[in-house]
């Protein structure tokens, strides 16, 4: 707290000396400003300090150590309450009082709690022989309710630490400005004697001081005590019109207290004794008597103009019956109300109210307060959960009325029906489960029919029905409407183009529908063997080529057959096919049957004649009209050479004359040697070679391989009858017998 004097009266007030006294207990005080006595008008000093008028009161001594700013919370100069214990001189005290609060109002209720706990726990080790008292005395004329939490704070940290808060020190000051100097938050000299008659008034319970007065209560300060006798005692409960707790008035305490078996009308503590009537507390409505309520007044009581019905002291409050003069009349909002119309609960049912009373000739569906209810003698059957007809229509009663937000399955007898916003429709056409769970039904014309099977459309998408329930776990083809579909998992699976076995068939289905005019090639599940479909479904007899994305395939027996090496034959001309498929960068020859075939880019070309070797290797074989012939001997021009074929195949071995359309040439090493001029034995005669052929017209002389005897050749062979001269090269040579001599 702020001060405005000097240090010499601040150590005079903060650090005085003990007042002891023989034979007295002793009290230590730790405070804050208030206990400084520091006023803005001045200090407060001597008698008029709150604590020695307090200490005066109870006939005790005293010794105090405060701090003007501090708190339990609230520093000032380094220290709080908490350090302040530690400078106090009265360890030996029965009791020490810990006042304040001012200063810890802009802190938080949790913070406030564990540091008043701390320092209680503190002053229990400190003043090991004391209690521990914690006083709230802190107030300022404005804004009164930052002091709630602080408050509640200090009685919930005492408690839990096992101390005791001095009851109503909070109203000590209570706000009342001729308490307070001028600043309107430090005590006067008329506020110091408030709290030290509240606490001082505390202090003697706590020391059993006799009062002066025979009086059953007597008011102290802001406390008022239970006393009997002259002396203080201890009750709690109801006493001469308090609420007493341990003897004391809480002035907290306002509201319906229950003291044995009866509510009583407390204000600040005390007991309305004035009140009589019907009084509404936290929800509940009390009917009074002089303040309390009369466990035994069970009823109609009137009040005013209104009736109201009470039990065992207590008005009901919420709508119910009573039976009064041979009729059950309605009670709403706690009294008899003869204009009420609508349903009522009571004793486990609900009924329906005309006009005050239970109608109990109403049945059937009755419109109430917006409403449809399901009536029996008046009373709404709850345990209804079914179909209702009314004015042609069929509703649906869920607990005694139409569920009109309710729309699924319901069973009437032994058919299921589809509900819909509360009624029967019967243009629907869906799939539903009951309750939202469990099997799906199908649901025709607003009945499940029982005896469809095949397709249904719901939300965008078909589902397969057998004998009216969805079958989620099939898998396979449905005919609807002229058309088969596939489905999957019980719905059809548009994105499916494969092949389906139904029966002892199986067919080619393309996004999800069998399409009867494809042919095809197709796998099972996209994977494994390929199979030849025709018309939508596998032909297991089709031997032959097929055509896929530009590919010719060959199909055997209804499947690819990737091991095949061969020719085929389809539409008037042979292929040759190489691992399944025709290879048209093929031209060789291939075997077929016994019979050796000229393939050309893949088909047998019954045009060509040719040489051709097996795999482009070995022997070298002639072809003639896209076969082998074996029976051809003779010459053949292939890539510009002339080769000799004996037997249908190039007879490399071959050195002499062939024959060939007219004219003898001569072959060397089976292909003719166009440089060849010279002498060649063919059949025993002789022949001239000139250039690769017989030369018939050729007359000259010629040596055998260029060496040896020289001859006369005359028109192209050897003549050895021939007897006479020849000239060859300008030179005369002398024949005899068809020899140069």
């Amino acid at each position: 707290m702020k001060r405005l004097i000097g240090i010499f009266i601040f150590l005079l007030i903060c650090v005085s000396s003990p007042v002891y006294a023989d034979n007295k207990d002793l009290v230590q005080y730790i405070g804050d400003s208030y206990t400084e006595g520091y006023s803005k008008d001045g200090m407060i000093t001597g008698d008029d300090l709150w604590y020695v008028h307090a200490s005066q009161k109870a006939g005790v001594d005293y010794t105090q150590a405060s701090q003007g700013g501090t708190g339990f919370v609230a520093e000032s100069h380094g220290k709080t309450f908490g350090d302040l214990l530690e400078e106090g001189t009265g360890k030996n005290a029965k009791y020490v009082v810990i006042a304040g609060g001012y200063n810890d109002m802009c802190y938080s209720y949790d913070t406030i709690k564990n540091k008043v706990y701390d320092t209680v726990k503190k002053a229990q080790t400190l003043y090991p022989q004391a209690q521990v008292l914690v006083a709230m005395t802190g107030d300022s004329i404005e804004n009164r309710s930052c002091f709630t939490q602080v408050i509640e704070a200090y009685k919930d940290g005492t408690k839990q630490a096992g101390g005791t808060y001095i009851t109503n020190s909070e109203y000590a000051l209570n706000g009342n400005k001729d308490y307070f100097s001028s600043d309107g938050y430090h005590p006067n000299k008329y506020g110091h004697y408030s709290i030290g008659e509240t606490i001082g008034g505390y202090l003697m319970k706590c020391e059993d001081v006799k009062v002066d007065t025979y009086a059953s209560t007597i008011t102290i300060g802001a406390g008022t005590y239970a006393t009997q006798y002259g002396y203080f005692i201890d009750v709690t409960g109801v006493y001469h019109n308090y609420y007493m707790v341990d003897g004391i008035v809480d002035q907290s305490i306002t509201g319906a207290i229950e003291y044995e078996g009866e509510y009583y009308k407390v204000d600040s503590g005390k007991i309305d004794t004035s009140y009589n009537g019907p009084w509404t507390f936290d929800k509940t409505t009390y009917y009074l008597v002089n303040g309390h309520t009369n466990k035994n007044m069970t009823g109609i009581v009137k009040y005013g103009n209104d009736w109201y019905f009470v039990n065992n002291g207590i008005v009901l409050t919420g709508d119910t019956l009573i039976y009064y003069n041979g009729q059950w009349h309605c009670i709403h909002n706690g009294k008899i109300d003869d204009t009420y119309t609508g349903l009522v609960d009571f004793c486990g049912k609900t009924y329906y109210v005309v006009n005050g009373v239970v109608n109990t000739s109403s049945n059937g569906l009755t419109y109430i307060n917006g409403e449809w209810c399901y009536l029996v003698n008046g009373v709404l059957d709850t345990n209804y959960n079914s179909l209702i007809l009314y004015n042609g229509t069929w509703y649906y009663v869920d607990h005694g009325k139409i569920n009109w937000k309710y729309t699924n399955l319901v069973k009437y007898y032994s058919t299921w029906y589809y509900v819909e916003n509360g009624q029967i429709n019967w243009n629907k056409n869906t799939l539903c489960q009951v309750n939202g769970s469990g099997t799906w039904y199908y649901v025709s014309n607003g009945v499940i029919n029982w005896n469809y099977q095949g397709l249904a459309y719901c939300n965008n998408n078909w589902y397969y029905i057998d004998k009216g329930i969805y079958q989620s776990s099939y898998s396979s083809l449905v005919l609807y409407n002229g058309d088969w579909y596939y489905v999957k998992n019980g719905k059809i699976d548009w994105n499916y183009t494969n092949l389906v076995q139904y029966g002892n068939t199986w067919y080619y289905v393309e996004n999800g529908k069998l399409n009867w005019g494809v042919n095809t090639l197709s796998q099972v599940k996209g994977t494994g063997t390929w199979y030849y479909v025709e018309n939508s479904q596998i032909n297991w007899h089709y031997t032959g080529l097929s055509l896929y994305k530009g590919t010719w395939y060959y199909i055997e027996k209804g499947q690819l057959n990737r091991s095949y090496n061969g020719l085929v034959y389809y539409n008037g001309t042979w292929y040759y096919v190489k691992n399944g498929l025709i290879d048209w960068n093929y031209s060789n020859l291939i075997l077929f049957n016994g019979t050796w075939y000229y393939v050309d880019h893949g088909q047998i070309n019954w045009h060509k004649t040719t040489l051709s070797q097996v795999n482009g290797s070995g022997t070298w074989y002639y072809v003639e009209n896209g076969q082998l012939n074996w029976s051809y001997n003779g010459l053949f021009y292939f890539n510009e050479t002339w080769y000799y074929v004996k037997n249908g195949s190039i007879d490399w071995n071959y050195s002499n004359l062939v024959y060939y359309n007219g004219t003898w040439y001569y072959v060397k090493n089976g292909l003719i040697d166009w440089n060849y001029s010279n002498l060649v034995l063919f059949n025993g005669i002789w022949y001239y070679v000139d250039y690769g052929q017989i030369n018939w017209h050729k007359t000259t002389i010629s040596q055998v391989n260029g060496t040896g005897t020289w001859y006369y050749v005359e028109n192209g062979q050897l003549n050895w009858s021939y007897n006479g001269t020849y000239n060859y090269n300008g030179i005369n040579y002398t024949i005899r017998n068809g020899v140069v001599c």
